[in-house]
């Protein structure tokens, strides 16, 4: 009989053990699932806001872009790009060539009138026209990239350049972007210093 008992004792140890054991591996797998539930949705928020952010900043960059080439539609509108302290500027595209079709006063004054050089300068030339060779070079293949770039947006570029006139280097970025016209069968060519302009004779 003694030994009938301990049996039994020992079989009912052995199944609350089964049991606290099972218990023990289901909170354990569960807390797993759980942390990498976690992991996983703090991954998926993060690249969300990330998401929100880029498409946020890319909207505002849209209607920056949108306003000014509305207003750029009709002489009043260029009147008020005229009043804004950045420079912008815009060319029609010719095969693969930009000629330069307008600048408000501050790229006029940045780029011309404070160099010495007339205001009309500019107007209806292309980079080879006005930049050294090394220079014209590279803002012509940035104009291309842009006018031919799969995706229709907004590209800055932070190189320092040398003006046309005095050859003053220009350390400010600056963003381009295409226009395309399908009325008018062309393609604009945009330019946007990001800083509003402030004398300098910093030079190389």
């Amino acid at each position: 009989m003694p030994t009938e008992k301990v049996v039994k004792v020992a079989k009912k140890m052995m199944t609350l053990n089964q049991k606290w054991y099972l218990t023990f591996m289901i909170v354990s797998g569960l807390n797993a699932l759980y942390s990498v539930y976690d992991w996983y949705s703090d991954g998926v928020y993060e690249k969300q806001q990330i998401e929100l952010v880029k498409l946020k900043d890319e909207q505002i960059l849209k209607l920056t872009r949108d306003k000014i080439e509305s207003l750029a539609r009709d002489f009043t509108g260029k009147e008020i790009l005229d009043q804004l302290p950045v420079s912008i500027w815009y060319g029609k595209k010719v095969g693969d060539t930009v000629y330069i079709k307008y600048l408000n006063r501050t790229a006029v004054k940045q780029f011309l009138t404070d160099r010495g050089l007339d205001q009309y300068y500019y107007f209806n030339r292309s980079n080879f026209d006005v930049f050294d060779k090394k220079e014209a070079k590279r803002f012509n293949a940035e104009h291309m990239m842009v006018a031919y770039a799969p995706k229709d947006s907004i590209y800055v570029f932070d190189e320092p350049f040398r003006d046309a006139a005095t050859h003053t280097v220009i350390r400010t970025p600056y963003s381009r972007w295409r226009q395309i016209r399908f009325d008018e069968r062309d393609t604009l060519l945009w330019g946007m210093m990001r800083d509003p302009y402030i004398e300098t004779k910093e030079k190389l």
